[in-house]
């Protein structure tokens, strides 16, 4: 399926599942960071593959305050 996404695109975007409830270090979300790893290893050999990590993104803002505006 990979090969053929990069060979009708120019850029391709592999973006990794969110994190699974409040608690980053349950089982779920264990197991999604070995998928993105894995994810991580397919993209790293291909130069038009980018690599959007969204369990960390999720996962930093997650612990920082809320703010009402």
């Amino acid at each position: 399926m990979l090969e053929q996404v990069l060979g009708s695109s120019k850029q391709v975007v592999a973006v990794t599942p969110e994190i699974v409830g409040e608690n980053t270090d349950n089982a779920s979300n264990n197991e999604i960071k070995e998928l993105n790893v894995f994810i991580r290893s397919i993209t790293c050999k291909h130069a038009n593959i980018s690599f959007l990590d969204m369990q960390s993104f999720f996962c930093t803002f997650q612990n920082l305050p809320l703010q009402i505006i």
